[in-house]
């Protein structure tokens, strides 16, 4: 039914938020985890994407994923970490053509930045 065709995105959509919230405190505290969080929250495009059966809320899910992956393997190195980015990854790159970039992207500023904010 079409209910059981949108519900990944939905719930992918909704996963995205603590990811997201994730992202921002190691980036800049709470108060950025929560504006961030926020923003996602209301965006128009992300409602939207999040209620379609299509892998755009995979996307935004595997490309936050990416990124508190490559943040937390920054902050202390250890095989597990090592295996939640390797994961994020594939997914990020399976997920659509668009997450060859956003992978590149990602990995060149955890790369380049770390966690020495």
């Amino acid at each position: 039914s079409e209910w059981c065709l949108r519900l990944p995105s939905a719930a992918l959509g909704i996963a995205s938020l603590p990811l997201l919230y994730a992202v921002g405190v190691r980036l800049g505290g709470r108060v950025v985890g929560l504006s961030a969080t926020a923003l996602l929250t209301f965006s128009s495009y992300h409602l939207h994407y999040s209620q379609e059966a299509r892998m755009y809320a995979l996307l935004a899910a595997a490309a936050i994923g990416f990124a508190l992956a490559g943040l937390r393997l920054a902050e202390a190195p250890s095989p597990r970490r090592t295996l939640a980015l390797a994961f994020a990854g594939a997914l990020l790159l399976y997920s659509h053509p668009f997450g060859v970039p956003y992978f590149a992207s990602i990995a060149a500023a955890v790369a380049v930045f770390g966690c020495d904010w």
